[in-house]
């Protein structure tokens, strides 16, 4: 029988196509072995060294359950369209655990490019090595990588980190163009030192929906000017996106130490929005610590920030004249919570800085009633905006508020916006959230808030396109002011004739010539109007204590109990 030229053809074609599928996919196994060819899981590789080694672009590594102890450096690339990944095996559960080795990293990209990691647990399950260790480290001109859904978690020595980017490049490529997206890093031992960490020539990054916490120091740290890079024109990080995150529980141990969830220094071009970033020592700071350097052009827009210790913004170079400068920074539609847990400090702190907006956020201060603290040195004629910005406490009246202005301590809004120039439309008022209480905070807007198109729509470009849950920024005939967007989305609810002071989910339906009980001790309370304004301020309420409230109405009913927690409650009545 005679075969046509054009099927032998097909059939060589078909045969080729075969072999390079076959040659594109590798696997391994703890119970493989280096010497198989590692093209099918009964001839698997026993390390991902080995199949780093013989990979090709477009070759996908399959790696079946089990702990690897062992560092990973590939020596090969991939190609635009044709990436490298490493994952699971299905759904395999793999750990590699880098104790028993030595080295810098776990992992290390070099010079490498379009290459993927998937669904990878890392870890260095050994304290007894000195020497500096992280789990992934990029350096040279690596660029096109993406790290995906993968886990750093005990990492037990003292000096290591999940991510560094070392950018010692000293050409303009550096390292560019990295993904880090649903990743976690951190663990409850507080076992890393640092989450991320990005240094010198290092560019186009983006750090997004992952969760980082209980880093002794800081969940991301960015910096330039620290002679990475030989070449000073490249020694610093540009263009980095910090998007989505959430950043928790980052402190030194004992709260208290003054470090940064998010460290910004001397750095370019840096956006950081809609992050839940709570309960770390400071949230963020943006500064340049290195003489002469500089820290530009940065935008922070539709985060929650709550709950930390210190502050929830530290802005400006405070060690000035002996630091560089920062410069042009925008700080829109965020809202602050509580961000002085300890005390001791400020909402928002600012030192010297030029071409500062601080515009569209809502302020909400705890017990201290501390909002801003200012120290530009003596420094006169910086471009600085502090307006539309909405300051509440369930303790404070606008006589009865804190800031620090350039030496000037005054307890009143009005005095600061005497003394300050700034804040002509800045107010006083409670914001109406649907939970203003620390175990279970809330901060989407009532339909009923005063908040609602209250904001300079002026800043939409750089307030960004939406809120902080993605819904548009703009809703209305202004923006609402922090960092959601409202939609009609949050009803006040009647719930009933009577509910518990410590349940702030809800608002209560008090009857004609009904009474309200306390049911719980507190150390102080404060009866609010719907729009503000203090009707009466009490102490030492006693579980089943009557509260009369006298006329009808709404009333913002807020309380301190014996933990320190502050409760709020809405009465309407009718």
């Amino acid at each position: 029988m005679r075969i046509s030229a054009c099927v032998i053809v097909i059939f060589f074609f078909v045969f080729l196509l075969g072999s390079a599928f076959a040659q594109n996919t590798l696997y391994v196994a703890p119970s493989g072995s280096d010497a198989n060819a590692g093209t099918s899981l009964n001839a698997a590789f026993k390390t991902i060294q080995k199949a780093a080694n013989t990979a090709v672009p477009g070759t996908v590594i399959y790696i079946k359950a089990g702990t690897y102890h062992e560092r990973i450096i590939p020596y090969t690339t991939g190609t635009p369209g044709n990436e490298i990944v490493f994952k699971p095996y299905q759904n395999d559960q793999v750990i590699i655990d880098a104790a028993g080795t030595t080295g810098w990293n776990i992992f290390t990209f070099y010079g490498q490019a379009y290459m993927r990691l998937e669904k990878l647990n890392f870890q260095f399950n050994d304290n007894s090595v000195s020497a500096y260790q992280s789990a992934i480290g990029f350096g040279k001109n690596s660029h096109h990588i993406s790290i995906k859904n993968c886990s750093f978690t005990n990492l037990l020595n003292p000096n290591s980190t999940g991510i560094v980017f070392w950018g010692d490049d000293t050409t303009s490529t550096g390292v560019h163009h990295v993904l880090i997206d649903s990743c976690t890093i951190g663990d409850a031992n507080f076992s890393l030192l640092n989450g991320i960490v990005l240094n010198g020539n290092v560019h186009d990054i983006s750090i997004t929906h992952s969760h980082i916490h209980h880093c002794q120091s800081s969940a991301i740290v960015s910096s330039g000017a620290d002679s990475v890079s030989k070449k000073p024109s490249f020694d610093f990080v540009r263009n980095l996106t910090i998007v989505g995150n959430k950043i928790d529980s980052n402190y030194n141990l004992t709260p208290g130490s003054y470090q940064s969830a998010i460290a910004i220094s001397s750095c370019r071009n840096i956006t950081i929005e809609r992050n839940w970033i709570s309960q770390n020592d400071m949230a963020i700071s943006v500064t340049a610590f290195r003489l002469n350097s500089l820290s530009l052009n940065h935008l922070i827009r539709n985060n929650i920030i709550c709950l930390n210790h210190q502050a929830g913004l530290n802005i400006g170079a405070y060690s000035y004249p002996n630091s560089g400068w920062v410069k042009n920074v925008k700080v829109l539609n965020n809202t602050f919570f509580q961000n002085n847990t300890l005390s001791n400090s400020y909402e928002l702190i600012s030192f010297p800085a030029d071409s500062i907006t601080v515009g569209n956020n809502l302020i909400y201060a705890g017990t201290s009633v501390n909002f801003i603290y200012a120290d530009w040195k003596g420094l006169t004629n910086l471009q600085n905006v502090f307006d539309y910005n909405f300051y509440a406490s369930p303790f404070a009246i606008p006589s009865n508020m804190n800031f620090a202005w350039n030496n000037q301590f005054c307890t009143a809004l009005g005095y600061f916006k005497s003394i300050s120039g700034l804040e002509l439309h800045g107010d006083f008022q409670l914001p109406n959230l649907v939970d203003e209480t620390a175990l279970s905070f809330n901060p989407h807007l009532f339909n009923n808030s005063p908040l609602i198109n209250k904001g300079n729509a002026l800043w939409l470009p750089d307030a960004g396109s939406t809120d902080y849950d993605g819904q548009a920024r703009l809703n209305g005939s202004a923006l609402d002011i922090g960092a959601d967007e409202n939609f009609n989305d949050y009803a006040v609810p009647n719930v009933g004739m009577s509910d518990d002071l410590i349940n702030a989910k809800t608002s209560i339906l008090v009857k004609r010539n009904g009474d309200w009980v306390f049911s719980h001790d507190f150390l102080a309370y404060a009866i609010f109007s719907s729009n503000g304004q203090l009707i009466y301020h009490g102490s030492n309420a006693a579980n089943g204590e009557v509260l009369k409230l006298k006329g009808a109405g709404v009333f913002v009913i807020t309380g301190l109990d014996i933990n320190q927690e502050i409760c709020e409650q809405r009465i309407i009545k009718e």
